[in-house]
Formats: C-alpha cells, sequence, structure tokens
C-alpha cells in the first residue's frame, strides 16, 4: 500500500507537493481539487491551504505542465 495515499503498491504515480499561492479558503481548495481531478493523468489532487501546497498523484500519462497551467488558469500561482 502507498503510504501517501493509500494505494495499491502496483500503482505506478508520481507524488508531488506544488506550492501554490492565493488559496485562501476551503472554497479554493476545493475549485483546484476538481479540476485537476478531472485532468487525465491524475490519480488524485489534494490542496491544502494553510500549507499553500497542493499533492497530486501524477501518472505515467500526466502532465504537469497540464497540472500548472490549470492551476493558473483558476487564478492562483503555481
Amino acid at each position: 500500500m502507498c503510504d501517501h495515499c493509500g494505494c495499491s503498491s502496483e500503482s505506478t504515480h508520481t507524488h508531488l507537493l506544488i506550492p501554490v499561492k492565493g488559496m485562501n479558503d476551503e472554497k479554493c481548495e476545493s475549485k483546484i481539487e476538481t479540476a485537476l481531478n478531472s485532468l487525465h493523468g491524475i490519480s488524485h489532487a489534494h490542496a491544502d491551504s494553510q500549507q499553500g501546497v497542493v499533492a497530486i498523484a501524477l501518472d505515467a500519462g500526466g502532465d504537469l505542465a497540464a497540472v500548472k497551467n490549470t492551476i493558473k488558469s483558476l487564478g492562483f500561482e503555481a
């Protein structure tokens, strides 16, 4: 089992923490999580406004640039 997200050990994703500026509350977190979780190649995303980071599980087919562009398109800095 994955130490970070509880997924199976056979999973082939990479865990990343992306610093994000401009998140202030749960509404911001939800906005980012909804957008990122809809992207191809993202197993799951979790935003934490208190720490100012988004944790993602990026699959082999995922695109980190698309993740950052999505965050920026929502009005945040990544």
